[in-house]
C-alpha cells in the first residue's frame, strides 16, 4: 500500500514537472518573435554575391556599388525601427560581398587597362619596326 502510493506521488510530481518544463518552453517560444528583414537587406547580400561573380567585368564593379548602397540604406531602416526590422547579418554579409566585389571590379578594370596600354605600346613598336 504505501509502495502504491510513493508510486501515485512520484508519478504525480513527475506529470506536473513535465507540464512545467513544456510551459517554460511554450512560454519562450511565445516570446520569440521573429523580426522582418529590412528591404534591402537581403538584396544586398544577393546583389553583393553577383558582384563578386562577375567581377571580371565592369558588371561587377556596378553591382557591388548599388549593393553598398542597399546595405547602407538596410542599416538605416534598421537603426530607426530596431523593434520592427531585423536581418542584420544579410545586411553585414551584403556590405562585405560588395565591397569584395568593388574591389575585385576595380582590379580587373585596372588589369584591363594595362592590358591594353601594353597592346597599344607593343602595336606602336611593332609598326616602327617595318617603316
Amino acid at each position: 500500500m504505501i509502495f502504491l502510493h510513493m508510486w501515485n506521488y512520484f508519478t504525480n510530481f513527475a506529470t506536473i514537472f513535465h507540464e512545467l518544463i513544456n510551459f517554460k518552453h511554450f512560454c519562450t517560444m511565445a516570446n520569440e518573435v521573429k523580426l522582418q528583414n529590412a528591404p534591402g537587406s537581403v538584396a544586398s547580400m544577393v546583389l553583393g554575391i553577383c558582384s563578386i561573380a562577375t567581377g571580371c567585368l565592369v558588371v561587377g564593379l556596378v553591382l557591388g556599388i548599388i549593393g553598398l548602397v542597399q546595405a547602407k540604406k538596410a542599416n538605416a531602416i534598421m537603426a530607426e525601427m530596431p523593434a520592427q526590422y531585423g536581418g542584420a547579418g544579410f545586411t553585414k554579409a551584403g556590405k562585405i560581398t560588395s565591397i569584395i566585389g568593388i574591389v575585385v571590379g576595380a582590379l580587373s578594370i585596372f588589369y584591363w587597362i594595362w592590358v591594353l596600354v601594353i597592346a597599344a605600346e607593343a602595336a606602336t613598336v611593332a609598326s616602327s619596326m617595318y617603316w
